[in-house]
């Protein structure tokens, strides 16, 4: 293969961070060029027979090299080299000769291969297998970098069934291959399943899950197997889709016999002169049809052009649904301006659906379903299959369900020209109306499922098997009744309605009202209960004050009271904290400065430090608010240790820690008195602060 030509190979110039990708190019294109061992370095060994060494010298030639040492890729005439001496003095200058040829070759190769500044780094190398290893050391690691974008490109990797899922599929594929081939980073089998399965789309996630489900140890999880799987899945599905498109598109020939006279229209045999469709297209709900049944079941009245119906004038229309059969359909049309304006709904009890592909229109037997509806004025006609008997067609409308479909989602739906039968043995779904819009109708043995033009399923109904019919449940979205009138066909002297224009006023305001606001009523009737409305008395409502707490600590330390507490400024010696503790028993009061929140703990080990030595007892138990300067784990652990308790306020009570509230407020304004006294900046409280609590400290208690 050395006769190729190097330069219409399939070239990947390194940069750096491509090195893995590189490498697999290089080693494709030495291996077609034959000269892949030369960049390489060969590990085989040379296999010498014994003989004698050449004249001058004294070295022996063993009989049988050991197997797995390293060999330089060159014959040598220098017989101490024992691994690479060739003893036949004939075949040494040709196989030296052919072994420069392949290093050159080589060395052109990677100059073809490395950008010219790195070219730069190697040239002086007289053997491409060093000038490779150099190239691999310095750039092997450097491919870290395309590493993390394919790790990343695993981790963040989203697939959409709006295009083909192989492809996709084979990228991640790619990405996790080369992330465990580049020599230093492995990406573990199960976490690759893991990825794969939370990219995939919501259609193929229960196939992922199902194989995940079935194996208890993840060690056995196989990224190929789960792929055949998905991939399966997928085929599986597009050939369900086609079927489904097939038998759509199908649905709308005759399946009775075909006519036996041509069309004189188009030409064609299977329908007559009366049932021609202009433009292969059916006539639109509604409008004029010259006796064509919409579904072609049963024969057209009038197959000479003369049907425009009998009587009144009116057009007929005939469809099949399941055991009934439409003969007369009054053309009507919902108007949209006198429907029911619905802002919000109210969900019934389940109901079922039967889907019915012979219908051509939904059909319920119950007039509460309906959120629109308009009633006939002449009623049209049905028959029921295989009977002369006839039930009315009252009227047609518009019908809001919302269905849970077998997957635990809903989906909300409206069926628009729904006719209204009581004489129906069922509510009937027609997929052939959806169809008609892009919809695609799937039927398998166990289910049939509707889905739009986006492949996703709204519709999901499983099969009786005792009837052999396909039902879905659904509930009906009803209109809620209004929960408080409108105000404005209240009375204007009415009491309640100014109480709440005015923002919920007292009565006082309001009995003022006629006097001092022109265009308001000349009197307003004021209620003789004056009990509050429902509104006033929770929003106005306040919390009750806490009492004061009567017990007190018998010795000092039993109870000491901290608090944590922001100044508005800092000072000028950078302290922007205050941390308090006094003492339950004697109201002994020590504040520590702090810079920072982080530094209360400190000051808490300082405080107890100072105090258990000056009153020689210990600490039993602090009581704070709920902060987390004191809710952390570093001060948790600390106070078990020492086996000091630790009370807290409820939430939302700081009023439970009022002595060390109180406290603070009464060393503050202290502080504030003394500091503005003497003419002080805001920067001097910190000064000001620990003077107060010297001064609190000797000062009788009232």
């Amino acid at each position: 293969m050395a006769h190729l030509d190097p330069k219409k190979l399939d070239q990947v110039v390194l940069d750096g961070p491509n090195y893995a990708v590189w490498y697999e190019k290089l080693r494709g294109s030495g291996r077609l060029l034959d000269c892949w061992d030369v960049i390489e370095g060969d590990t085989r060994t040379w296999v010498v027979t014994q003989g004698t060494p050449q004249s001058g010298t004294t070295a022996a030639v063993p009989s049988v090299l050991q197997t797995g040492i390293r060999l330089l890729p060159y014959p040598t005439e220098d017989v101490t080299n024992t691994l690479n001496f060739i003893t036949d003095n004939e075949k040494r200058p040709s196989a030296q000769a052919k072994w420069n040829t392949k290093n050159s070759e080589a060395l052109s190769l990677l100059q073809m291969y490395t950008t010219s500044t790195i070219w730069a780094t190697i040239n002086s190398e007289i053997l491409a297998s060093d000038a490779f290893q150099k190239l691999k050391t310095r750039f092997k690691k450097a491919g870290g970098a395309q590493t993390y974008l394919q790790l990343i490109n695993c981790i963040h990797a989203t697939f959409t069934d709006s295009k083909e899922l192989s492809p996709q599929i084979q990228l991640f594929q790619d990405n996790y291959n080369k992330i465990n081939s580049n020599g230093h980073s492995t990406l573990s089998e199960d976490l690759a399943v893991f990825m794969l399965t939370s990219a995939l789309p919501k259609k193929y996630q229960a196939t992922a899950r199902l194989y995940i489900d079935n194996i208890d140890d993840i060690t056995k999880f196989r990224l190929s197997e789960i792929i055949a799987r998905v991939t399966a899945e997928e085929a599986r599905q597009r050939a369900m889709d086609l079927n489904a498109s097939h038998s759509a598109s199908t649905s709308k020939i005759s399946t009775t016999k075909s006519y036996n006279q041509k069309c004189d229209i188009c030409g064609r045999n299977n329908h007559s002169t009366a049932n021609h469709w202009p433009d292969g297209k059916p006539p639109a709900k509604g409008g004029n049809n010259k006796g064509r049944g919409n579904k072609g079941k049963g024969k057209a009245k009038d197959t000479k052009g003369k049907g425009k119906g009998k009587g009144k004038g009116k057009p007929k229309k005939e469809a099949s649904v399941n055991s009934l059969r439409i003969i007369e359909l009054p053309d009507v049309n919902v108007n949209s301006m006198e429907s029911i304006t619905v802002s919000c709904y109210l969900k019934s009890e389940f109901i079922k659906w039967m889907m019915d592909s012979g219908c051509t229109q939904h059909v319920t037997n119950t007039k509460e379903d309906f959120l629109q509806y308009q009633e006939f004025q002449n009623p049209g006609k049905v028959k029921l299959a295989g009977s002369d008997m006839e039930l009315p067609i009252i009227g047609i409308g518009k019908i809001q369900l919302r269905h849970i479909m077998t997957n635990g989602k809903s989906t909300n739906l409206t069926l628009e020209n729904v006719l209204y039968i009581p004489g129906a043995s069922n509510r009937f779904y027609s997929p052939t109306v959806a169809t008609e819009t892009g919809c695609v109708s799937t039927i398998s043995f166990d289910c049939h499922s509707m889905s739009n033009s986006d492949k996703a399923v709204f519709i999901t109904a499983p099969r009786n098997h005792e009837e052999r019919q396909y039902y879905f449940s659904s509930q009906l979205m009803k209109v809620t009744e209004p929960k408080s009138t409108i105000s404005a066909i209240k009375p204007l002297d009415d009491y309640t309605l100014w109480h709440r224009r005015l923002g919920h006023a007292h009565r006082r305001v309001i009995k003022q009202l006629p006097q001092h606001v022109k265009g308001s009523p000349k009197s307003i009737n004021l209620p003789e209960n004056k009990h509050l409305c429902d509104g006033c008395e929770i929003g106005k409502s306040k919390r009750f004050p806490f009492p004061p707490s009567s017990s007190r600590a018998k010795n000092a330390l039993d109870l000491v009271h901290c608090d944590l507490d922001e100044m508005t400024f800092t000072s000028i010696d950078k302290f922007k904290f205050t941390a308090t503790f006094l003492d339950d028993a004697t109201s002994f009061g020590i504040m520590y400065l702090l810079k920072s929140k982080d530094q209360q703990f400190e000051a808490f080990k300082s405080y107890k430090a100072w105090a258990e030595r000056q009153l020689n007892t210990t600490l039993k138990c602090i009581r704070s608010d709920r902060g987390t300067e004191f809710l952390n784990t570093k001060q948790k652990e600390y106070l078990a240790e020492n086996g000091i308790e630790h009370q807290t306020s409820m939430p939302y009570s700081q009023q439970q820690n009022g002595r060390a509230e109180r406290f603070q407020q009464t060393i503050v304004n202290k502080a504030n008195s003394m500091r503005l006294s003497a003419g002080l900046s805001d920067g001097f409280w910190s000064y000001a602060t620990l003077a107060a609590v010297h001064v609190y400290n000797r000062t009788p208690i009232i």
